[in-house]
């Protein structure tokens, strides 16, 4: 246990250091985005539900399926969270909406949109260099994403990592514990989204 807290401490480190070399980007990949997103928060739902599965005298095909279960789970938590900073109300949060995009962070929906709509790079850098939608209003960029499919292609991405969760589940004895882990990536999946 001690070797995996410690490399998921490295993993959440390197995680945080690796954003703050892209903070301020609008050229952010894809994969870059997923590097940061695995090593700050899949690792670590990976390593509780691997732990757990120790704690528990799981037999290894089970603690690989545990692991993955987290890592997927993670992943897809992670996303849904961007797409809701992303397209939600400060109110329904209980945090600032947009606060990604105003800290230089660009998640997967910008990404996305980005990638059909080269020419709202300029207002995504002045958002982040301004720290402030004054200049460009966040609804545009809601808008605009959802209009290039860029949303719905992020949300379909979070499901099939909530997907990928539930089927690591199949290699885990059928109980009441089971049918709660794998109604997680649901619930996930329908937070305000």
């Amino acid at each position: 246990m001690l070797d995996i807290l410690t490399a998921v401490t490295r993993k959440m480190t390197e995680g945080e250091l690796l954003q703050l070399t892209l903070l301020g980007r609008a050229d952010v990949t894809e994969e870059q985005y997923f590097d940061v997103l695995r090593r700050k928060t899949a690792h670590l739902f990976s390593a509780c539900c691997e732990i757990g599965s120790i704690l528990g005298g799981a037999a290894p095909a089970v603690r690989r399926a545990l692991r993955d279960y987290g890592m997927n789970l993670g992943t897809a938590f992670q996303l849904v969270d961007d797409l809701l900073d992303f397209t939600s109300d400060g109110d329904s949060l209980g945090k600032a909406a947009g606060a990604d995009l105003l800290e230089g962070k660009l998640t997967l929906p910008l990404i996305y949109l980005l990638e059909e709509e080269p020419r709202m790079k300029s207002a995504v850098q002045s958002v982040m260099r301004e720290g402030s939608y004054e200049g460009e209003a966040r609804e545009t960029f809601v808008r605009a994403a959802e209009k290039a499919g860029a949303l719905e292609r992020a949300r379909v991405c979070a499901a099939s990592y909530a997907g990928a969760a539930v089927k690591a589940l199949e290699a885990v004895a059928p109980s009441k514990y089971t049918d709660g882990l794998r109604s997680i990536p649901s619930y996930i999946l329908e937070r305000e989204m």
